[in-house]
């Protein structure tokens, strides 16, 4: 994290879920709301100060990937009307 992931938590300073602001910068979003309270309040702001100059390990994501590529889609049996006992696959 660097500053400007600092400066964009304090843009949307006060914004919730309930008062998200108008659109643009200083709109609430999930992303800036570091503590997850639908508020974006000075403990958003201090939790991005303590992580200043964190980044992720080298490779991870592309490890991650690698190690566990998307599962092929299973058939699921799903009741073929509302009270039907034969299983249609979807």
């Amino acid at each position: 994290m660097l500053a400007n992931d600092y400066s964009d938590v304090k843009k949307k300073f006060f914004s919730s879920t309930a008062a998200p602001g108008p659109a643009g910068a200083t709109q609430y979003t999930v992303f800036h709301d570091v503590d997850g309270s639908a508020n974006i309040l000075a403990n958003d702001f201090s939790e991005v100060k303590k992580r200043f100059f964190n980044t992720l390990p080298a490779g991870s994501a592309a490890a991650a990937n690698a190690a566990a590529p998307f599962a092929p889609r299973r058939a699921r049996p799903v009741a073929a009307g509302l009270f039907s006992t034969a299983p249609v696959l979807d």
